[in-house]
């Protein structure tokens, strides 16, 4: 019995699942042998189905092994510049298919993953909604590679990741990375947040304090460290710094907000010795 899922794909159990005879999508098959084969793109993996395929086509003697897209489109591309112009053809469009729709090994991401995200409104809810999922295979996959590339880097703080939820009234999504402490009184935005927001224009890599406690914290780093942080503004001269005034109404959490006029502004042009004096007055 071969399942071939997505490393993203889910898996569940289904209590209510039962059909009188469950049909496999695919099976090969010698004199001997017998391959039965469930494959999922989009739709979560049910336990129950695959007990469904082996009860009544296999038995108790069944060997169940399962593979994934990502690992097929791996092996693919390593096969491509080896099968004549015709074939490679095939494995291309196959592979490009299934990055895609967000199941092959993630590669980065490409111009129509963020151009696509411009258009709400412009196409059904609905396949707006199955396109942004796809995109979310992908963050889940970036940020997962993210991860193991700074984990070493982020001992000092526990921390996690989240990605939005997927809906169809909101263009554009979001990822990010935040701290905590092990304590659920402790509000998220206790600590600044490591933002990737995803929009048709691109990524937006942003630093991100949302309340002053926050944004308390990085004026102490930088009182901490003066000289590190002005060498790290002049690296980081392609980026800018916003400001946003937000005001609460009531009923609570009806918030009005807006970029202060005069942002954004380049990060270099930002110096340690202003900002100490200014976190001072």
């Amino acid at each position: 019995m071969l399942t071939i899922i997505s490393t993203s794909t889910p898996r569940k159990s289904d209590s209510k699942y039962y059909v009188k005879q469950s049909i496999p999508d695919a099976c090969i098959f010698n004199k001997n042998t017998a391959i039965l084969i469930e494959s999922k793109t989009q739709s979560p993996l049910v336990s129950n189905q695959i007990e469904s395929h082996i009860k009544h086509y296999l038995g108790s003697a069944t060997k169940e092994h399962t593979i994934y897209w990502e690992q097929i489109s791996e092996t693919l591309n390593l096969v491509k510049p080896k099968v004549s112009s015709h074939d490679s053809f095939l494995i291309s469009q196959f592979c490009e298919l299934l990055e895609l729709i967000g199941i092959a090994e993630f590669h980065g991401f490409i111009e129509s993953d963020f151009s696509t995200l411009a258009l709400l409104g412009r196409m059904p809810d609905e396949d707006y909604l199955d396109f942004k999922r796809m995109v979310h295979s992908k963050i889940e996959k970036f940020m997962d590679a993210l991860d193991k590339a700074i984990k070493p880097e982020f001992q000092f703080k526990e921390y996690g990741r989240r990605i939005q939820k997927a809906n169809a009234r909101q263009a554009g999504t979001w990822s990010a990375f935040y701290f905590y402490d092990h304590d659920p009184e402790v509000h998220v935005n206790k600590y600044p947040n490591i933002n990737f927001n995803y929009g048709e224009n691109g990524m937006q890599l942003s630093l991100n304090a949302e309340i002053k406690e926050s944004v308390n914290r990085i004026i102490s780093r930088i009182k901490q460290n003066p000289s590190v942080f002005d060498s790290m503004t002049k690296k980081l001269d392609s980026f800018f710094l916003n400001m946003y005034y937000k005001l609460q109404f009531l009923p609570m959490n009806n918030f009005v907000g807006g970029i202060i006029p005069g942002y954004p502004k380049n990060i270099s042009s930002f110096k340690s010795e202003n900002i100490i004096k200014s976190s001072n007055l």
